[in-house]
């Protein structure tokens, strides 16, 4: 953990708080569906888009089942 500077030392000692670890790395095996609770408003979000007409989307592009091309990335 860095240490404090001495303008961010107060006179009751140095502060002392948590830093983040960003080159920390957890792996989970997990359902993507079991990490949102059951009424959360991200599930009204998703029932929205899957709601929709992507067609127009759609329709550039090329690559289709049982031909060439790559699958476009789709989530």
């Amino acid at each position: 953990m860095p240490e404090c500077t001495q303008e961010e030392q107060s006179a009751e000692g140095t502060p002392r708080v948590k830093l983040p670890q960003r080159d920390q790395i957890e792996f989970r095996a997990c359902c993507w569906n079991d990490l949102l609770p059951e009424g959360h408003q991200a599930r009204i979000v998703w029932d929205y888009v899957k709601g929709l007409d992507l067609t127009s989307l759609y329709q550039p592009i090329k690559a289709v089942e049982r031909g060439v091309g790559e699958q476009p990335l789709i989530q």
